[in-house]
């Protein structure tokens, strides 16, 4: 004990304590990572004012759950009268994927290997694991409302008998680290109009694009059909995407003539629309070879309607447009085997309405979509079977001398791959072949954490892992860390020709929800920690840059980061 402040012991006696257990913290529930116990320390004396107490715990602990669990010796210095920062860290050992930030595209645990890879930049970072998930089945939906349409496996497979049905508004990407099987089905087809309805004003409405497709045209009539005229007539809605189909024309009376959907086209020019005087067109191809943007197909026009007579004085409705097929992207850092389905057709044009006998006047039909988009991108592509096809959906059927629509174009699908011989059968339409492009295989990839709580509304930090001004790794010649460094911890050496890179960015909390990030308080990604003293929540992103595509390299492989910190 030092009583007169001066930093050196004056006294060197046992001083009587009493100790009790407050509670045992485990390593699932705790931000330090590791299992420990809370104690308090209670002093059964007056010790001075100024009085500096050291205690040290130097051996001889023992786990009693475990008697072979070693205790790391420990100590502590305490000053009385004065009240001391509280150290902490943030540990993450990549055994979960609790803090991963989704736009990483590093591996973090992939297969549940308990640490972070550098990985190739290609096939994405695994976070969904395997597909199909634990539990079996036979159907699947894959919706695209989630991730944006991105899904990263560690391997895709669909068995024979099962069936994937893909949907939402954004295109399907399926990302696998390892192989992908389709022996089964997936499908991302454009949804079908609806029917045209006798003596009905309510409109029809357009089937539903495959996800990233447009979806087909609704019918008529406008909110106001008494605007209609022999010189104003009333059209039915387009097809949504950039090769939409026209709408079909309303009939001037019940014994006029109503037009057929125009269809939808991508690749190749859909039909147009029947009768109704002025042909509805279909709309205008779009896109390359290489589908990119990648998007999907277009929407037919939906099929123009008939004005009632005195029996039946509302409109018939025609058919809705058909929805254009949606846009699926494979890519795979293994081998890509297609002996299933794997579609992206258009969807069929609604029927006009028809009965035979004394009954509301008969209206047009709808067009359909057109073909979406398939691209398959790989390490190797083994086979693609006949199954595989982007065709466009028929135009709707109509009553003899209605319009009946348009059939939709065809849309597009490219292969692209490293190497291997590749079996493919009649595809529809022709496939556009082509090596994959080393662009692909990115030079970099990294590692995103979330917004981490620290539950200090001031902490300051430390990491000494890297360069404060570079944020390069503390590596000597050989990649080995340097000795000191304790908030990293790498398995192996790294590649020379690969750097490591850390960054930090801090936080204020939400002022309407203290457990929440505010983003407007963000600080932006720093190298030196220490920049963002001051804040409650952290984030960390971990940069692998490589001279050459890290598919060439050696992974880096992390197994461990640290960020300590202090506060009040």
């Amino acid at each position: 004990m030092d009583t007169d402040g001066d930093g050196q012991p004056d006294s060197d006696r046992t001083l009587p304590f009493r100790v009790s257990l407050v509670q045992e913290v485990r390593t699932d529930v705790d931000p330090i990572g590791r299992d420990y116990v809370l104690v308090v320390l209670e002093l059964e004396f007056t010790a001075p004012p100024i009085a500096q107490i050291r205690v040290e715990a130097l051996g001889g602990l023992v786990e009693l759950a475990d008697p072979s669990v070693a205790i790391t010796p420990f100590g502590a210095t305490l000053q009385t009268g004065a009240t001391l920062p509280t150290d902490d860290a943030i540990v993450e050992e990549f055994d979960d994927v609790r803090r991963l930030d989704r736009s990483s595209t590093a591996l973090w645990n992939v297969a549940t290997s308990g640490t972070l890879r550098s990985g190739t930049g290609f096939g994405g970072d695994g976070i969904d694991g395997s597909f199909p998930p634990p539990g079996g089945g036979t159907s699947f939906v894959l919706d695209t409302t989630a991730n944006d349409g991105t899904f990263q496996f560690t391997s895709f497979t669909i068995p024979s008998g099962a069936t994937v049905t893909a949907a939402g508004p954004f295109p399907l990407r399926i990302l696998s680290i390892g192989d992908v099987t389709i022996a089964g089905a997936l499908h991302a087809d454009g949804q079908v109009g609806e029917a045209g309805l006798g003596n009905d004003d309510t409109p029809r409405l357009g089937g539903a694009g495959g996800p990233g497709g447009g979806k087909g045209g609704r019918t008529s009539p406008p909110a106001d059909p008494s605007g209609c005229s022999a010189q104003f007539p009333c059209w039915s809605g387009a097809g949504d995407s950039p090769g939409g189909g026209s709408g079909g024309r309303r009939a001037n009376n019940a014994n006029g003539i109503s037009g057929g959907g125009g269809a939808g086209s991508y690749g190749t020019v859909g039909a147009p629309g029947t009768a109704g005087g002025v042909p509805a067109s279909p709309g205008p191809t779009y896109g390359n070879p290489e589908i990119e943007p990648f998007a999907g197909g277009s929407g037919g026009g939906g099929g123009g309607d008939k004005p009632g007579n005195a029996q039946y004085p509302h409109d018939s409705t025609g058919g809705a447009g058909g929805g254009g097929g949606g846009a699926v992207l494979i890519q795979s850092d293994g081998t890509v085997n297609v002996t299933g389905a794997l579609t992206a057709n258009g969807g069929t044009g609604g029927s006009g309405f028809s009965s035979p006998g004394v009954a509301p006047p008969p209206s047009a039909a709808g067009g359909g979509g057109s073909g979406g988009a398939i691209k398959v991108q790989a390490r190797q592509i083994a086979t693609i079977s006949t199954l595989v096809s982007a065709i466009g959906g028929s135009g709707g059927l109509a009553a003899p001398l209605e319009g009946r629509g348009g059939s939709g174009g065809s849309g597009r699908i490219r292969l692209e791959s490293e190497s291997g011989s590749l079996s493919i059968g009649a595809v529809v339409p022709a496939p556009s072949i082509a090596s994959l492009d080393p662009r692909f295989r990115t030079t970099t990839s990294f590692a995103q954490s979330r917004w981490i709580d620290t539950n200090a509304p001031s902490a300051h930090f430390a990491f000494d892992g890297s360069d404060p001004i570079t944020g390069l790794a503390r590596l000597d010649p050989n990649g080995v860390a340097l000795p000191g460094v304790t908030d990293v911890a790498f398995i192996g050496p790294v590649d020379p020709r690969t750097t490591v890179r850390f960054l930090f960015a801090g936080a204020q909390a939400k002022p309407t929800n203290p457990n929440e990030a505010d983003p407007a308080t963000d600080t932006g990604f720093v190298t030196d920690v220490r920049a963002i003293d001051g804040h409650a929540f952290v984030r960390f992103r971990i940069v692998f840059e490589a001279t050459a595509p890290l598919v060439s390299l050696p992974e880096v492989v992390v197994d461990r980061l640290r960020i300590r910190f202090s506060y009040p």
